[in-house]
């Protein structure tokens, strides 16, 4: 397109040139340019039309090609439920009992663990909290003991500054 963008221009200086005082001669100029600009808006027209039905093309393969992905991740995953149903059915026939057993034992189990460390957890609770408690009645002893010494200390300064 640009080599007839670029032909088509130096056909309208040559043509301009060439353009005589006659009015007939001016009237064939007029048409050949006419002509020459219907034609390039014709193939830019085209070139358009051509590019939209490719993305046209495009997005229906594209959508096509989605559908297909969907289809077959669906059609996978159904297949796969039915497999495990089907499994699942069977290991309930065989093996109802034994599986009633384990899940008794493992509940079983889970509750004692969790009585242990419940009962863990509440007597690092208490132990915390009598160490806290320690803690606080030893500053609180500390700042009543400074404040006792102090008090003593001004009673003596005051006494000797009387004297």
């Amino acid at each position: 397109t640009s080599l007839t963008i670029a032909s088509w221009a130096t056909s309208i200086v040559k043509i301009r040139l060439l353009r005589a005082n006659d009015t007939k001669k001016k009237w064939v100029v007029e048409r050949v340019l006419q002509r020459m600009k219907l034609q390039s808006i014709q193939q830019a027209m085209q070139h358009w039309i051509d590019q939209s039905q490719e993305s046209r093309r495009n997005r229906i393969l594209m959508h096509k090609i989605l559908c297909r992905m969907t289809h077959a991740q669906t059609s996978s995953a159904f297949e796969m439920w039915v497999e495990n149903a089907c499994e699942l059915r069977s290991m309930m026939g065989k093996g109802a009992k034994a599986v009633h057993k384990w899940a008794n034992q493992s509940l079983t189990r889970s509750l004692f663990t969790w009585q242990s460390v419940t009962a863990a957890n509440l007597q690092k609770a208490r132990l915390l909290q009598r160490i806290a408690a320690r803690l606080s009645k030893h500053t609180q002893c500390a700042a009543l003991q400074q404040w006792c010494e102090r008090t003593l200390e001004s009673k003596t300064l005051k006494s000797q500054s009387s004297r």
